[in-house]
């Protein structure tokens, strides 16, 4: 009851009240945009449950959290251009030294002396003693080699060498070299792929791409360094993509931000000069509703996704339709027909779509469900308690037959088919939905042109310890050993928990020995101090060490790790995948996403246009009714097909999303106008019908069209197919229903 007196307060309030009253919802909406931000904005909602887990598990692995900063040169590779490189290698570490965990330039391997001291501490655990002649012959061609004056321009730091006096370092190196996607070979001290013309510096961080924050102080000092490199730079992976996206939105969000108040201040100053500051009491309802579903959304689901909110309050926004045509009405029964009319016809297609294997959309249908019907059900009350003090009079909008626009209307509507046909390209791969500047997909494109690996091939397992680990993954290596498919997973890099007892006992045995041949020489034996040290401390690992950090997530009572298969062919991809049916390659994995929904899509779209037929049917029992409150659906499909045509553009996931708001906006535009009609003796009746329709229409497409100023392509794609959308529904109710349904009755009648 507080609240219905609160509403009747505000239909009696002074113009300067009106006014505060309108900066009080910008307000609200500048704060929505704060509160934007703390809403979730992963990627993982577009995958259903199945693929979520699986690449989300990928991605807690160190192993996926490598990047590869991207520098073209023009040959010959000059020394002054070497020089560079190596200096903004150092800089990069030296100032970001908390963030990264490992970076690969130059000729240092120092960058790896921990992980290499503990691969080499390892070695009696994974080996059995080699002969002594053998340690004598390795021992003393190890310190002559530390020797040399050119130690140190070799990057071989002198600290790995009295760690590792059987230069172990140099299988780890071998190791790490099989994971290399792309060719690369040194040069001077750099890792060239000289066929692209690229400097490839591959750095890995020390946390999840999903943590972008982190991220921002590395990437802006990549980007800083084009001007010092005098060369295009890029850095792409992950973490890249991650924090490329977040920027790009939040810039898009700026431009976009400031060109919808300059729009929305252009749309109140008109309606104000037109004396229809009225309707802007439509808008605290759709807030309020806006609101309420997010907050029982966020509830229900744990969390709710940016993208719900951008898509579902464009959907929500569709509510203001039946308030609009409440407001400018003066036949209450057939205007709330129609009303529900047009909320039966689009919650039966968000209701089909709640059942959709995506989360993304399970989650936008019911938030848009809960804020359309409550929008509703405010309006509704509005109408009913407070209909004198809302009541508008109609604007001088008149739309009537023209043979010049049923031509149009038709063209556009026989055009709708051919959004199936094969002039025009479908992508739903997950990938469209990556902003990438025009440098970052030139140098990547130079890249990928000489990727001439078959991607790997994963697994992800989970073990109460270790040497549970070790069991399960030396049985992976028998296996590819076996059927000679390169591999990497615990066991290559240790044995298991029966194989390390027996070589430490036989190092036992003969350390004394081992330890008398370091002695045997004093530079020998205070060189080499490190090793012998820790000889003496050597016990079977219980615990992941540094050097299988990349293949090991630790939980609180487990540890989850990672085997990969490197096959050279489809063949052994197949053979890996039938051994192991857990198996799973991350691209098909990302690239099963459009399959899904191109599958679903083939069920929802009939189902849902046999819910809407059934429900005009059942409300209107007039086939003339139900067929032309439909086709502004279709004129808005032929529209865009023109649009897509024209500028080469793929229909997108996003597109068949937002194709949502239209088909939502369509049917009640349609049924609004096909009362309007039917009303033929009641020119006061269509003339409010026809501000509703359009001031409806125009709200919609001033929320949407600063998007297509946007540089990102989901923000870009929902700019362009809902503006372009909108316009042809527009097409379809204004100028198609009316000359249509003239002819239509004036054949009838001779």
């Amino acid at each position: 009851m507080k609240f219905i007196l609160l509403l009747s307060h505000l239909f009696s309030i002074k113009i300067k009240d009106k006014i505060l009253l309108v900066l009080a919802l910008l307000f609200i909406f500048l704060h929505t945009q704060v509160f934007a931000k703390t809403v979730e904005t992963g990627s993982y909602i577009f995958l259903p449950t199945k693929l979520e887990n699986n690449i989300k598990s990928f991605y807690s692995f160190p192993f996926s959290w490598w990047n590869f900063i991207l520098i073209k040169y023009e040959a010959p590779l000059r020394d002054d251009l070497i020089g560079k490189v190596t200096d903004f290698c150092k800089e990069l570490r030296e100032k970001e030294d908390q963030q990264i965990q490992l970076i690969q330039c130059g000729m240092n391997i120092s960058e790896y002396l921990q992980l290499i001291s503990s691969w080499a501490n390892d070695y009696p655990l994974r080996q059995l003693p080699p002969s002594e002649d053998w340690i004598k012959w390795k021992v003393n061609k190890t310190l002559t080699m530390a020797s040399l004056p050119s130690i140190d321009r070799s990057g071989i730091n002198i600290s790995i060498l009295r760690n590792d006096p059987f230069m172990t370092y140099e299988d780890y190196i071998h190791l790490m070299e099989k994971r290399k996607p792309f060719s690369l070979e040194m040069k001077k001290g750099l890792l060239i792929n000289s066929e692209a013309g690229l400097i490839v510096i591959p750095i890995m961080f020390s946390y999840p791409p999903e943590k972008t924050d982190l991220t921002k102080s590395i990437a802006r000092y990549v980007n800083g360094a084009k001007d010092h490199l005098k060369m295009p730079i890029t850095m792409f992976g992950p973490h890249a993509s991650n924090w490329q996206n977040k920027t790009q939105i939040m810039s898009d969000l700026q431009v976009t931000g400031v060109v919808g108040v300059v729009l929305f201040t252009v749309f109140i100053i008109a309606l104000v000069c037109m004396r229809g500051w009225k309707l802007l009491l439509l808008v605290p309802p759709i807030a309020f509703a806006v609101l309420l579903s997010a907050t029982i959304t966020s509830f229900v689901f744990g969390s709710i996704h940016g993208l719900t909110i951008s898509f579902g309050m464009g959907l929500i926004g569709l509510g203001i339709d039946y308030g609009l045509l409440s407001m400018f009405s003066s036949d209450h029964g057939r205007t709330w027909k129609s009303n529900l009319a047009g909320l039966l016809t689009t919650l039966v297609v968000l209701f089909v779509l709640l059942f959709s294997s995506i989360p993304l959309i399970r989650q936008m249908m019911f938030f848009s469900i809960l804020g359309l019907s409550f929008a509703f059900l405010q309006y509704y009350i509005l109408d009913r308690f407070f209909y004198r003090k809302i009541f508008c009079f109609p604007f001088p909008f008149t739309f009537a037959k023209s043979s010049w626009r049923l031509l149009i209307f038709l063209l556009l509507l026989l055009s709708s088919p051919l959004l199936l046909y094969s002039s025009i390209s479908y992508d739903f791969n997950i990938r469209s939905f990556d902003y990438k500047d025009s440098v970052s997909k030139a140098l990547e494109n130079d890249l990928f042109k000489t990727f001439k690996k078959i991607s790997p091939v994963f697994v992800i397992d989970r073990a109460l310890n270790l040497g549970q680990a070790l069991e399960i993954t030396s049985g992976y290596g028998e296996w590819s050993s076996a059927n000679k498919i390169p591999s990497e997973n615990l066991s290559v890099y240790l044995p298991k928990k029966e194989a390390q007892e027996k070589n430490l006992s036989e190092w036992s045995e003969k350390a004394n020995n081992i330890r008398n041949i370091f002695l045997q020489n004093a530079n020998l034996k205070i060189f080499f101090e490190p090793f012998l040290t820790n000889l003496r401390k050597l016990s079977v690992n219980n615990r992941p060490p540094d050097y299988v950090h990349h293949l090991i997530s630790l939980g609180s009572d487990h540890i989850e790790f990672l085997s990969l298969w490197y096959p050279t062919n489809n063949a052994e991809t197949a053979l890996v995948k039938k051994r192991f049916p857990n198996a799973f390659v991350l691209k098909e994995q990302i690239e099963i996403f459009p399959e899904i929904l191109q599958k679903e899509l083939l069920w929802m779209i009939p189902l849902t246009l046999v819910g809407v037929v059934l429900i005009l049917v059942v409300m209107y029992r007039r086939v003339d009714t139900v067929v032309l409150s439909m086709l502004p659906f279709f004129t808005a499909l032929g529209f865009l097909y023109w649009f897509y045509k024209c500028f080469h553009l793929p229909v997108t996931f996003i597109n068949v999303v937002t194709f949502l708001i239209i088909y939502g906006a369509s049917f009640d535009y349609g049924v609004f106008a096909c009362d309007a009609i039917s009303r033929s003796a009641c020119e006061d009746y269509r003339k409010r019908t026809w501000s509703s329709v359009v001031l409806a229409a125009i709200s919609t497409i001033f929320g949407f069209a600063p998007l297509m100023l946007c540089k990102h392509p989901v923000l870009l794609q929902i700019g362009q197919t809902a503006t372009i959308g909108m316009l042809g529904t527009l097409i379809g109710t204004l100028w198609g229903i009316p000359s249509l349904s003239y002819y239509l009755k004036k054949l009838k009648n001779d």
